[in-house]
């Protein structure tokens, strides 16, 4: 009884000696944690904090982190560590009681009750299971502001979308916000309004709706089977299996499917490539897959904008030479702006003043061409290049070449070291799928940082999209301007075409009214001078004979004054069918008629 009196005694002069000095070094240390804004620590010790030291007090909410506080007391609860811990103080705790013959804690206050507990606490502080609980706590704490902070940042990012696809769709007009996003890397989600906006084609999503609606075999080809294994085939070729699961081959073959019938034509395999990246980019937006209604009317507005870039794809049937030299001047004249050397070493293996030398360059230009790049480079940069197509209010034909022109860049090391044009294509087809995008990235915005462009007709600060600077020793920018320059020349030389052509045709319709009113008053003297010769060739006796056989068969007329008995089975049947009979006359009076005509023309022309 002694010994354990002494032990209190002990406990309480000690807590009092060093009372004074831990309140002020409590206080300090809760002053310089909460000053520094190290709010986790201060927590974490159990410090209590008062809205006088926050920069915003006003913004301090005690309830929300009362709320948190006892969450993640809850929490910690339910682990091992602390039910191993607690277990433990139970332990000493009770030992401590027996030592005192269990009547010391009954005496005390609360207050005391609650030192002697801190006391014995302090004993774990340092021991294993004194750490393990710590470490709980820390992790626990770091987790659920992590999760706070990601909530924040996505609900941030999640009213940024939706007031960028609010403003869009409110007003076409400010697709000009698109200025802001050129050259950079989109993440998903953005892409997928971005391309929403740009690629909603309504009337073919509505044609392909309303088939569905009146008969779904409407949509589906003949060739389905064909199509659905050809699909398989390039999504193993192109992407892996992560990128793509089954619900996608399948929507990507109805797409498919339903162009074929659309369009009435076998599908090339350009159709396939253009079909992945679209299927990629709404990959999580599986509502959209199992009646791929607007899917297929992106899928027709990217069709359309390779027709923009080639304007005869598709329609080739046989070798043009005048399409060979434009593709060739295009990608060679912009291969000679991004990189002389390349330029000149594809010329020098190949003579590209034969006709022969160039279907060899526009093979693999228009295979580029047609995919959008698709069938050369990787995902993320066709996706990159992709965006930037889209989103440009004023399309260039120029910009697909000049994106072939910096893929030929990228490899120009390899392409450099070879002698032949075989090898050069297998460099082209080998590695380009191995250039990465940083690589590409920044070979593209060098190229394109100082050409104007992406220009919009709406007014956006210039500084900060850098589109309104003068130049005047861009190369590449005289080239995209002057295939600018032709593309508004060749838009109003066809309009100036049709209005030439329908004055033409009013023309000579007026002309084939004025000659025929013309013949009908003058005839012709050729026609008249033909007409006398052969007259004279013919016998008046002739004639004279072919008109009295005529007029000698009155039945030819349809007047039958008297019936014989060899006619009475034509007389019944004229009865039952009167109207046929009397047609049958009308039409043999207008034959003879006209042959009188024709006679007494011959014989008039002879007299």
């Amino acid at each position: 009884m002694d010994r354990s009196n002494y032990n209190i005694n002990r406990i309480q002069q000690n807590k009092s000696q060093t009372n004074g000095l831990q309140d002020n070094s409590i206080r300090k240390s809760q002053e310089s944690l909460i000053s520094r804004y190290n709010f986790r620590e201060a927590v974490n010790q159990g410090l209590e904090i008062s809205q006088q030291y926050l920069s915003q007090p006003l913004k301090y909410d005690s309830g929300f982190l009362g709320k948190f506080m006892n969450e993640i007391e809850q929490q910690i609860k339910q682990g091992p560590e602390y039910k191993t811990l607690e277990l433990s103080f139970k332990r000493a705790v009770s030992r401590f009681a027996k030592e005192a013959e269990g009547n010391l804690l009954k005496d005390l206050t609360p207050e005391q009750i609650q030192s002697v507990y801190r006391d014995i606490g302090r004993i774990f502080d340092k021991e294993e299971e004194g750490e393990d609980l710590k470490a709980k706590i820390r992790q626990v704490m770091n987790l659920r502001l992590e999760d706070m902070r990601r909530q924040i940042k996505d609900n941030k990012w999640s009213i940024i979308l939706s007031m960028l696809q609010n403003l869009i769709i409110r007003n076409k007009g400010n697709r000009d916000c698109f200025d802001l996003l050129a050259y950079r890397l989109l993440p998903n989600d953005l892409r997928q309004i971005i391309w929403k906006f740009c690629l909603e084609n309504q009337k073919e999503s509505n044609e392909y709706s309303q088939k569905l609606n009146e008969n779904r075999l409407l949509t589906i080809s003949r060739f389905d089977v064909a199509i659905i294994k050809d699909t398989e085939d390039f999504v193993g070729q192109m992407s892996t299996p992560q990128e793509f699961d089954g619900g996608m081959i399948y929507c990507m073959k109805t797409i498919l499917s339903y162009y074929e019938i659309k369009k009435d034509r076998i599908l090339s395999d350009y159709l396939y490539l253009l079909c992945i990246p679209l299927m990629i980019v709404y990959r999580d937006a599986q509502h959209m897959h199992k009646i791929p209604v607007d899917l297929i009317g992106y899928y027709f507005s990217i069709q359309s904008i390779v027709a923009f870039f080639d304007p005869l794809v598709d329609l080739l049937v046989k070798h043009d030479e005048k399409y060979d030299a434009e593709m060739t001047d295009a990608i060679m004249n912009t291969l000679a702006i991004v990189d002389e050397d390349l330029a000149n070493k594809i010329n020098s293996v190949l003579n590209l003043e034969l006709p022969q030398s160039r279907n060899f360059l526009v093979l693999i230009v228009k295979r580029f061409v047609h995919s959008l790049g698709f069938a050369f480079l990787p995902l993320q940069v066709t996706l990159y290049i992709w965006d930037q197509i889209f989103m440009k209010i004023h399309k260039n034909r120029m910009e697909i070449f000049v994106d072939m022109a910096i893929m030929l860049k990228c490899l120009k090391d390899q392409i450099i070291d070879q002698d032949t044009w075989d090898h050069i294509v297998d460099v082209i087809y080998q590695e380009s799928k191995n250039i990465s995008f940083e690589e590409y990235f920044t070979e593209h915005r060098l190229i394109m940082k100082n050409s104007r462009f992406y220009q919009s007709p709406y007014n956006v600060d210039p500084a900060i999209v850098n589109r309104g600077k003068q130049i005047f020793d861009n190369p590449l920018q005289q080239l995209i301007d002057q295939q600018q320059k032709r593309d508004r020349l060749a838009y109003k030389q066809k309009w100036l075409d049709e209005q030439e052509k329908n004055q033409l045709n009013k023309m000579k319709k007026q002309k084939n009214f004025l000659d025929s009113e013309s013949e009908d008053e003058e005839p012709d003297e050729n026609d008249a001078d033909a007409r006398r010769i052969q007259l004279q060739k013919m016998k008046a006796e002739d004639i004279m004979k072919q008109m009295k056989t005529k007029q000698q068969a009155p039945e030819a007329m349809g007047m039958v004054p008297m019936i014989n008995q060899n006619d009475s089975e034509e007389y019944e049947d004229q009865q039952q069918h009167p109207f046929k009979q009397q047609s049958n006359a009308i039409q043999n009076n207008q034959e003879n008629d006209e042959d009188d005509d024709e006679n007494f023309d011959v014989l008039s022309g002879m007299n």
